[in-house]
């Protein structure tokens, strides 16, 4: 059996360049060679995959995110910090779907405190 591979992706903003590579191969996509409508097109379904993101584990609370996440992206930042909320993982981690094993193994990787 063959080990499965990763493929590596690097995403560089300032030139608009996305970098694949794994398997032996690598590809560069140059998005500044696109049309306008691709680039408009692109961005929406961009924003449109974000903002859907953000509500994955908690759909009842879909605008709480959205809007959390439109706030962030309409101040200039594209992360946005969770503010005295726990993250998905530490929920999970918290619910006792983890072994004790996998919890120290996720707080070595820094996945959680």
């Amino acid at each position: 059996m063959t080990k499965k591979e990763d493929v590596k992706v690097t995403v560089d903003v300032d030139n608009m360049v996305i970098k694949f590579n794994g398997y032996g191969m690598e590809r560069t996509y140059d998005l500044t060679v696109l049309n306008e409508d691709i680039k408009q097109r692109l961005l929406c379904h961009g924003a449109n995959q974000k903002l859907r993101d953000s509500y994955s584990g908690d759909r009842s609370n879909w605008y709480e995110h959205t809007d959390a996440v439109w706030d962030a992206l309409t101040s200039g930042q594209w992360e946005r910090k969770a503010e005295g909320k726990l993250t998905k993982l530490q929920k999970l981690a918290e619910s006792g779907v983890f072994s004790k094993k996998q919890i120290e193994a996720l707080k070595k990787a820094g996945l959680l405190k």
